[in-house]
C-alpha cells in the first residue's frame, strides 16, 4: 500500500518502472523478513536490528544464511536481476509522456491511497500508545510492525535505570549477613569453563513428556563431580542469547537499562567497566572465548572485549560451517579442548574459557531435523509433536557430548570448575506455551517459559553457603558469576561481592527482591563505577 503511494508521487522525477519494481520488491522482501522474524522469535523487525546487521554485514552473513538459505539468496539475486533488466529496458524503450504520467499517478493513488490512509491512522494510534506507556511497545505483538519499527528508531541510548536509591540501605542489610568473601586458598586457582547451552532446558519440565528416557538428561541430574545445580531463572524466551551473555558476564539484567537495554551487545556493553572475565584477568587468568558463529555476529567480539575476554575465536577462526545444522555440540567441545590444550602448553597461568553452543537453536521440526527421525515421524505428525521430538533428539546429542567433555576435562590433574547453563528456552516457533509444564514450584504460566537449568561440576572439594539450601536451589542468572567465583574460592571484587550479598538477601531470586533493596543495590553499582 505505502509503496504504491510513494511510486505514484515520485515517478515524475524518478524512472517509473524501475522505481515501481524497486519499491514493491523491497516492500515484499521486508514483509517476508518481518514475517520470518516473527515466526522464529515472536517479535517484528526493529530499527536496532538494522544497527546490528548493517554496519558489520559481513560478520552477520552466517546469521542471515540461517534464515534465508540458498533459496532466499536466489530470490534476492533474481530480484536484483529483474531490477537491472527493468532499468535497461526503460532507458531504451520508455519515453516520458505527460498524459501517461498523470494517468499513472492517478491510478496508483486512487488504488492505494484510501487503504494507506487507514493504515497510517492505525500506525499513528499505535505510536500514541507507545508514547503513553513503554510497556505497550516492549513485547507487545498486537500492533502494526511498521509502528514498532518507527518507534524503535526513537528509543534513547541505553542508560542505567536507577531511581537514586540510598546505597546505605543495601550496605546496612549486607552487613548483617553472615556472608564473607571466600577464604584464601593455598591451592592453585582452578581452571574455569563456562558453557552457555543454546535453547537448553530440562525437557522433564514438560508435563507428560514420554518416554521418560527421552526426556531426562544426565546434565541435570546428580552425578560424579556434581557440586550445585537447579532451576535457572533467565530473562528472555525464544531468543536474546546476547542478553544471557551480558547478564552472565556482569551479573546485571539487561532490562535495568530500559527498552534499549534489550540490545545490550551494542547499547550497554561498550560502557561496561567491570565484568567476570575482566575480574578474572586481574587475578592472573588467561581469558578465552569460543564462539559457534562469526565473531562479528551481533557485535559479539566487541562486547566480549568489554567483559574482559583477551582472546576471542569465532567460526572463521575455528573452521566452522556457517550452517548451524552442521555445528553439533560435540564439535564445539572438540574446538574448546583444542584451544585449551594449546593454551595449556603455552601458559602456566590459570585459564578461564567461555563457550556457546548453537546446535539446538530453532526452528525445530524443520531444516536441522535428523532425517531418520523425520522419516520415523512421517508427514502426518503434528507440528507440536515434531518440534518436541526434534528438540529431544538434539538435546540427547548435546547431553552425550557434554558428558564426554566432562569426563575428559575433569580427569585432568589440574583443579577444574565447570558451569553449564541454558541461555533461554526455545520458542518452538510460537508453540512453546502449548506444552503443559510441571515445575519445581507453583508459578504463573508465563514464568514457566523463563526457566532453564544450571549445573556446577568440580574435581576438587568445594562448598557454598547456598549448598545447604538444597540441590534444587533456584537461582537467577544474575547470580551465576558470583556463585562461580565463590565455588572457585576466588576474591569477589567490587562487582561480585555486592552481587553475592544481593543473592543472599533475595534468596537467589531477583524477582523476589523489594524495590527498595534493588534500587539501593543499583546505586551501589554506580558508586563503584560499573557503568559509564
Amino acid at each position: 500500500m505505502l509503496s504504491g503511494v510513494i511510486i505514484g508521487l515520485t515517478h515524475w522525477f524518478l524512472s517509473p518502472l524501475t522505481t515501481s519494481v524497486f519499491l514493491l520488491g523491497s516492500g515484499q522482501i521486508i514483509a517476508l523478513a518481518n514475517a520470518e522474524k516473527i515466526r522464529d522469535t515472536g517479535d517484528a523487525i526493529l530499527w536496532q536490528d538494522l544497527l546490528y546487521a548493517v554496519p558489520n554485514f559481513s560478520g552477520n552473513l552466517g546469521t542471515v544464511w540461517q534464515y534465508i538459505g540458498l533459496s532466499g539468496m536466489l530470490v534476492g539475486a533474481m530480484a536484483a536481476g529483474a531490477l537491472l533488466l527493468t532499468k535497461a529496458m526503460e532507458k531504451r524503450y520508455l519515453k516520458r509522456s505527460f498524459p501517461i504520467g498523470v494517468g499513472y499517478s492517478a491510478a496508483m493513488l486512487l488504488f492505494y491511497l484510501p487503504a494507506t490512509a487507514d493504515y497510517l491512522r492505525d500506525v499513528a494510534a499505535d505510536m500514541g500508545k507507545f508514547r503513553e506507556n513503554a510497556k505497550n511497545f516492549a513485547g507487545n505483538l498486537y500492533t502494526h510492525s511498521f509502528a514498532r519499527f518507527l518507534h524503535s528508531a526513537t528509543l534513547k541510548p541505553a542508560e542505567f535505570q536507577s531511581t537514586g536509591g540510598n546505597p546505605a540501605l543495601f550496605a546496612n542489610l549486607s552487613a548483617r549477613l553472615k556472608v564473607a568473601a571466600p577464604a584464601a586458598d593455598a591451592s592453585p586457582a582452578p581452571d574455569i569453563f563456562v558453557i552457555l547451552n543454546e535453547s537448553q532446558f530440562n525437557p522433564s519440565q514438560i508435563a507428560g513428556c514420554m518416554p521418560k528416557q527421552d526426556c531426562s538428561m544426565a546434565l541435570y541430574e546428580d552425578g560424579r563431580n556434581s557440586v550445585l545445580r537447579g532451576p535457572l531463572k533467565v530473562h528472555t524466551h525464544g531468543w536474546g542469547t546476547w542478553n544471557a551473555e551480558f547478564t552472565l558476564m556482569t551479573g546485571v539484567p539487561h532490562f535495568w537499562f530500559g527498552d534499549s537495554g534489550f540490545y545490550s551487545a551494542y547499547t550497554t556493553a561498550p560502557r561496561i567497566q567491570m565484568g567476570l572475565a575482566k575480574h578474572l584477568g586481574s587475578l592472573g587468568y588467561r581469558t578465552i572465548g569460543i564462539y559457534p558463529t562469526q565473531k562479528g555476529m551481533l557485535n559479539a567480539a566487541q562486547a566480549y572485549r568489554r567483559y574482559g575476554i583477551q582472546e576471542f575465536h569465532g567460526a572463521e577462526d575455528l573452521d566452522l560451517s556457517w550452517d548451524w545444522c552442521n555445528i553439533p555440540d560435540r564439535l564445539m567441545y572438540e574446538k574448546l579442548l583444542e584451544k585449551y590444550q594449546l593454551a595449556r602448553e603455552e601458559d602456566t597461568r590459570p585459564i578461564f574459557m567461555v563457550m556457546l553452543t548453537v546446535f539446538n537453536h530453532g526452528p525445530h521440526g524443520q531444516r536441522c531435523m535428523d532425517q531418520q527421525l523425520a522419516d520415523a515421524l512421517g508427514s502426518d505428525t503434528s507440528p507440536q509433536v515434531a518440534k518436541l521430538k526434534d528438540y529431544l533428539h538434539r538435546s540427547k546429542a548435546a547431553d552425550l557430548a557434554s558428558a564426554e567433555f566432562r569426563s575428559e576435562i575433569l580427569a585432568l590433574p589440574r583443579r577444574t570448575l565447570l558451569l553449564f547453563a541454558g541461555d533461554h528456552q526455545p520458542s518452538f516457533e510460537g508453540l512453546a506455551s502449548s506444552y503443559p509444564r510441571q515445575m519445581h514450584r507453583l508459578m504463573p504460566v508465563s514464568d514457566t517459559l523463563l526457566f532453564t537449568n544450571y549445573h556446577f561440576f568440580a574435581n576438587y572439594e568445594g562448598s557454598t553457603s547456598m549448598h545447604a539450601g538444597g540441590r534444587y536451589h533456584e537461582l537467577d542468572i544474575s547470580f551465576l558469576a558470583s556463585t562461580l567465583l565463590e565455588l572457585a574460592a576466588l576474591p569477589l571484587g567490587r562487582l561480585f561481592q555486592p552481587n553475592i550479598q544481593l543473592r543472599e538477601l533475595c534468596g537467589g531470586r531477583l524477582d523476589s527482591c523489594s524495590t527498595a533493596i534493588v534500587d539501593s543495590y543499583k546505586s551501589n553499582l554506580m558508586q563503584v563505577g560499573f557503568y559509564q
